[in-house]
């Protein structure tokens, strides 16, 4: 069962200007661990199935990482309508629409945070 705790969203621009709308929303989105997603080698807790693995054991922690060889290539997957696009590229989603008031915005950050595990 996933568990989201959900908050009171406070929103402001980078350049101190107010929001405006209607306006385009453009969302990025940053996933992890990134070797999951094709967008950095090197030792994760990822295993690759039939795949060449190098393991590294600390033994003073008891934690186990690994490296695919090869690793896995990275994601490049791009859906778009006329007005809505929604693309993951490695480890970042990017979402993007017409934004017609602050309860879109809301609906929409909602959604996306309910749809991603």
């Amino acid at each position: 069962m996933l568990t989201y705790l959900l908050h009171d969203r406070i929103f402001r621009s980078d350049k101190q200007e107010k929001l405006t709308f209607p306006n385009q929303l453009k969302v990025q989105i940053k996933l992890g661990p990134s070797e999951a997603f094709g967008s950095k080698e090197g030792y994760s807790r990822l295993v690759l199935q039939n795949r060449d693995c190098f393991v590294r054991w600390n033994a003073n922690t008891g934690r186990v990482v690994s490296r695919a060889d090869p690793p896995l290539e990275p994601l490049d997957v791009t859906i778009e309508s006329p007005n809505t696009r929604f693309s993951m590229r490695g480890d970042t989603i990017e979402y993007s629409c017409p934004c017609k008031d602050l309860d879109f915005l809301i609906e929409s950050l909602t959604a996306l945070q309910h749809i991603l595990p």
